[in-house]
């Protein structure tokens, strides 16, 4: 299989699921001008599909590093982000605004895509295919020029490493070889590193509607 190939099995398998879960956590380097800033997030999905049109999903996020230093400056601060899509609508939530709907989930990942440090965009358009067009979509730009790195499927039995450059980005993937699943990524730009990490996914399992519930934090 080419780096393609793989990425091609990746995108049909998320598209394809009934249902997902995962945590994981986010790590952003940041360099601001001669200093370097940590910061990201911890977060959690949910997702259901009903049918081709119809889906639940939610995205949680806790802000770590500079983010959440800020939110501590005021002690009547929370730090939980949620985006979420159920049976009465389209809300996003952020500790400074509250609770709020937004007229659709594209828009709602759209304006969480900065402050989760791509997370949610990253997830969201693996399991919805209306989130962003496929022509602009960062998987189907990363698709044409990814590489298998000489050996590296050689020195492991359970992950493909995938690499690409697009632009000033260097790219690089892991993907479980077992049931493609996207394990770790890496996009290193001029001025950030940012490091993704999928944790404790399911699969196709039995949810808890309780979860799409855009009260529960």
């Amino acid at each position: 299989m080419t780096g393609g190939d793989i990425l091609e099995s990746v995108i049909e398998t998320y598209r394809q699921l009934k249902t997902y879960t995962d945590s994981g956590n986010v790590t952003a380097l940041i360099q601001a001008g001669s200093k370097s800033v940590e910061a990201g997030c911890s977060f959690a999905t949910a997702f259901e599909r009903m049918s081709k049109k119809e889906s639940r999903f939610r995205y949680q996020w806790n802000s770590k590093g500079i983010l959440s230093d800020l939110l501590a400056q005021d002690q009547d601060q929370d730090n939980i982000n949620v985006i979420c899509s159920n049976d009465e609508g389209i809300f996003k939530r952020y500790p400074l605004e509250g609770l709020s709907t937004c007229p659709s989930l594209p828009l709602a990942v759209a304006d969480a895509t900065g402050v989760s440090f791509g997370g949610v965009y990253y997830t969201a358009s693996l399991l919805l295919d209306h989130i962003v067009p496929d022509g602009h979509w960062f998987f189907r730009r990363l698709q044409k020029h990814l590489e298998l790195p000489l050996n590296s499927d050689a020195q492991d039995d359970d992950f493909h490493f995938l690499e690409s450059h697009i632009k000033d980005e260097h790219v690089r993937l892991s993907v479980k070889k077992s049931d493609f699943s996207l394990k770790q990524m890496v996009v290193e730009r001029p001025s950030s590193t940012i490091h993704f990490n999928w944790q404790n996914y399911t699969f196709d399992s039995d949810l808890d509607l309780r979860v799409f519930d855009q009260y529960r934090f």
